[in-house]
């Protein structure tokens, strides 16, 4: 899941740096390497909305464990080279997933475990399905203090109205205990 694939297609990363970005280019970040793999294989791709700072991964169809590491090592290695640090946000959607019955309560320990994300970025799961938006709330409840900055909404709008309001309760946190040292 989430692999790299060309510009743009629906199993690659498509980067939004605002309108000097072209829609034919390549981001700096991907290795030529990087195999490319077809939506058949992968369900499901990220964009980088650096203008927002929000990462926007998508997954559809049957997802697996494997898939879902596949997108956390990824994550990792954005956080590893710089690309992604504590302010990015993640919205993740999983509303086009039809099955996620393979991934079992020991996968979301190991994903939980394995988590690059700092525990005060802010992320928002959009997960309508019961099966789904249960193996969101057990990776919540397994991802330690971290779990405060993750939401399990059942809808793209409620995604993006957590990211904000968390983003908006962190700075005012911020801004009061910087008030108080002070004071």
């Amino acid at each position: 899941m989430f692999a790299l694939g060309e510009f743009g297609a629906p199993a690659g990363i498509a980067v939004d740096e605002g309108p000097q970005h072209s829609l034919g280019e390549q981001p700096q970040f991907v290795p030529e390497t990087m195999p490319k793999l077809s939506e058949e294989t992968m369900p499901g791709d990220f964009d980088l909305d650096y203008t927002a700072r929000i990462v926007r991964s998508r997954a559809w169809a049957v997802v697996t464990e494997e898939d879902v590491r596949n997108h956390v090592s990824r994550m990792r290695e954005l956080f590893a080279d710089g690309t992604l640090d504590g302010e990015w946000a993640q919205i993740a959607d999983f509303s086009a997933v039809t099955s996620m019955t393979e991934l079992s309560t020991a996968g979301v320990r190991r994903l939980a475990r394995d988590n690059p994300w700092p525990a005060t970025a802010v992320r928002a799961f959009v997960m309508p399905s019961p099966e789904v938006f249960g193996l969101g709330r057990m990776y919540q409840s397994m991802v330690g203090e971290a779990s405060d900055t993750i939401g399990i909404v059942k809808t793209a709008a409620s995604a993006e109205e957590w990211v904000a309001r968390h983003r908006r309760d962190r700075i005012a946190d911020v801004e009061r205990v910087t008030h108080d040292d002070h004071s």
